[in-house]
């Protein structure tokens, strides 16, 4: 896979059987369909700076969490219109770490609760409810 951003990979997450989604070192995320021969689907826009984890929500795969080098996690919803410029908004940001957002992840059992993980200057893991983000 062949790609004109040349801004180094951070993080990966697959979606589906051939869905991926990229995290670069830029602050760009894109989705890549591996059964076409356009394999770009779209851009999501919201990071400033490298986007350092990516996770898939559960079994339906709608909600994608990331985090980045911005301090910021962003929750997309994968059923909302793409721009016809094949760009996808943030559903919400959240912007309550003080460093780096090292990992994001989905609990297995209560596909409502995130976790996000912050790096050296924050120390810490904090737990979101996403019906109340959400809603």
């Amino acid at each position: 896979m062949e790609d004109e951003n040349q801004a180094p990979v951070l993080s990966l997450a697959w979606r589906s059987n051939s869905i991926l989604t990229v995290g670069r070192f830029d602050g760009t995320v894109v989705d890549y369909d591996f059964r076409k021969d356009d394999m770009f689907i779209c851009f999501y826009n919201g990071h400033r700076r490298g986007v350092c984890s990516l996770k898939w929500s559960g079994l339906s795969g709608r909600y994608l969490a990331s985090g980045g080098h911005d301090k910021l996690v962003h929750i997309w919803d994968a059923c909302m219109p793409v721009s016809r410029h094949r760009q996808r908004q943030w559903l919400h940001r959240i912007s309550s770490h003080t460093s780096i957002v090292k990992a994001v992840d989905w609990c297995p059992t209560r596909s409502n609760l995130l976790a996000s993980g912050g790096g050296c200057n924050d120390h810490c893991v904090k737990f979101w409810n996403t019906i109340m983000v959400l809603a």
